[in-house]
């Protein structure tokens, strides 16, 4: 109740009887401050009968964390820590934008409400932005004391896109006479939604996408390998691809063309050619199917120089007579084929390769051959090759 024991005061003038009040300002926070009435007039003075005391409150405490993460060409995610409340309910935004608005929110031309929060880290995700731009954020934290600013703005950088990386992956795979995988990889995207082609062809239209014949589009791609199957290919004949890759900064092409042929026989030696001049063109499965049931896959009447779709076409040994001095061999043969004949006279002790019987088929159709050698009874078989 000492004057001078106080260090400051407030006069509120002539008052009549009644409640009043008074602000002050310039406190400190989260400091206990006291404070007690006094009245006078002519009569005398009089101090309130207690001094009563309050504390002011704390300010919350924010910053923006370690800045932005999982910054892309168009997104980014902005990260903040609310490292205190004050004690009191806190609410947080988060302000950015392309440029810096500092602590004046009208200076920021977006913001992001994140509620109320409690002490500890946050995030939010932010999208539609353009590439290779600088862009500004900062954390504002608010409670019944006051608004605080992180401390400083941070800033982040979208990602720059480049154009793609793409090659042919080794070339062609499974080739057969009338389908191939031609396959491909897209080593970068550039930063950016990447399209991926495969241009083929008879002939090599390099980097010209209108100097290719035919091209599949694989549509957006991640980064990874890619192939597609072809079919309808021609035997015997050589084709060329190439892949392309496309994205907002560019187009590549891969480094060089591959090319490929598709083979001219297929496993067993038999022409692509040959069989297709019977009709046989599911090549494969033709030469290796007896489609005439006499006992001979095709690609052993192709040896045999014999019609695979006629039964009656086989390699057999047509006649044999003898007479006093020899047996007369004679079976059916086609020029361009070498013929063996083997001997036995009892079927046990094995088959013996006859001399000078590497006879040329002859262009008759029928070959003969004459043994000398005369026994009572003896078997053949013939060889050709």
């Amino acid at each position: 109740t000492t004057i001078s024991g106080w260090s400051n005061s407030c006069p509120l003038g002539t008052r009549g009887t009644g409640a009043f009040s008074t602000n002050i300002t310039g406190l400190t926070s989260n400091t206990t401050y006291y404070y007690r009435c006094f009245a006078t007039n002519s009569s005398g003075s009089a101090w309130a009968g207690t001094t009563a005391n309050f504390t002011t409150l704390t300010p919350p405490s924010i910053n923006n964390s370690n800045g932005a993460s999982s910054i892309t060409m168009t997104s980014a995610t902005l990260n903040g820590n609310l490292t205190s409340t004050g004690g009191t309910p806190t609410t947080v935004y988060v302000y950015w934008g392309p440029a810096n608005g500092g602590t004046t929110i009208s200076g920021w031309s977006n913001s992001i409400s994140m509620g109320i929060r409690s002490a500890g880290t946050f995030s939010t995700n932010i999208t539609s932005l353009l590439p290779a731009t600088v862009y500004y954020y900062r954390c504002l934290a608010t409670n019944a004391y006051a608004g605080v600013w992180a401390s400083a703005t941070t800033n982040f950088t979208t990602v720059t896109p480049i154009p793609p990386a793409v090659d042919n992956d080794g070339g062609a795979s499974n080739i057969t006479a009338t389908t191939v995988v031609l396959n491909g990889n897209l080593t970068s995207t550039g930063n950016a939604p990447t399209y991926v082609w495969i241009y083929w062809g008879t002939s090599n239209g390099d980097t010209n996408n209108g100097s290719w014949a035919t091209n599949k589009y694989f549509g957006l791609r991640s980064i990874g390998l890619f192939s597609t199957n072809i079919s309808g290919l021609s035997p015997a004949t050589s084709y060329y691809y190439r892949c392309f890759a496309s994205n907002t900064a560019g187009s590549v092409w891969a480094l060089v063309t591959t090319n490929f042929t598709t083979p001219s026989v297929t496993s067993n030696g038999t022409p692509y050619t040959w069989l297709e001049s019977y009709g046989l063109t599911n090549y494969s499965n033709d030469d290796n199917a007896d489609v005439d049931n006499d006992g001979l896959v095709t690609w052993q009447e192709y040896l045999a120089g014999t019609n695979p779709t006629n039964g009656l076409s086989v390699f057999a040994i047509t006649s044999v007579t003898n007479s006093e001095s020899a047996f007369l061999l004679k079976w059916l043969s086609v020029t361009g084929k070498t013929y063996y004949v083997y001997k036995s006279t009892n079927l046990i002790s094995g088959w013996i390769a006859q001399p000078l019987t590497n006879v040329p088929g002859d262009s008759s159709g029928t070959n003969a051959y004459n043994d000398s050698s005369l026994s009572e009874k003896a078997f053949y078989r013939i060889k050709v090759q």
